[in-house]
């Protein structure tokens, strides 16, 4: 209760958030190069694969991030100018936007080569990009509510 207008306490929450969020999606690229890694130990160059690949992967977790804090988190200087239900729907479609990332991972999977039996690497990172992003959205919500019941007024 004697934190509640220090400064400090909401910079910090903020910043743990943050290293939260970037850490859960480096998880996610270190897991999803495990495929282009044993590639690149059986001598079979998939750059451009994994360039789109941690392209879209970059451009998606950023807009789903996005869509989220515009879901949760209260901007007063934004409400200014955009009313909640525009910000919202705003925030729903960046987080659509966001999972388009699943349907590379399908073109993904389709188009690369099977090597050493690994494809199913790619079928399996569909799968920890959703518990990411859900743990991801998490954090953000966790942030909201944090923000809501200590650090208002």
């Amino acid at each position: 209760r004697k934190y509640k207008n220090n400064r400090l306490l909401k910079n910090y929450a903020k910043f743990l958030t943050v290293i939260n969020v970037v850490s859960t999606y480096n998880a996610a690229f270190a897991f999803c190069n495990l495929f282009y890694f044993m590639a690149i130990q059986n001598n079979i160059d998939l750059y451009h694969y994994w360039l789109l690949s941690t392209t879209s992967m970059f451009i998606c977790f950023t807009l789903w991030t996005v869509g989220t804090i515009l879901l949760f988190i209260e901007m007063p200087k934004l409400e200014q100018y955009v009313n909640g239900k525009v910000k919202t729907l705003l925030g729903l479609g960046l987080t659509l936007i966001g999972s388009l990332l699943y349907v590379e991972r399908i073109v993904e999977y389709i188009l690369v080569p099977n090597i050493a039996d690994s494809k199913f690497l790619v079928s399996g990172s569909i799968l920890v990009l959703l518990g990411i992003q859900l743990v991801a959205f998490e954090y953000v919500r966790k942030y909201a509510d944090f923000k809501i019941l200590v650090l208002k007024e």
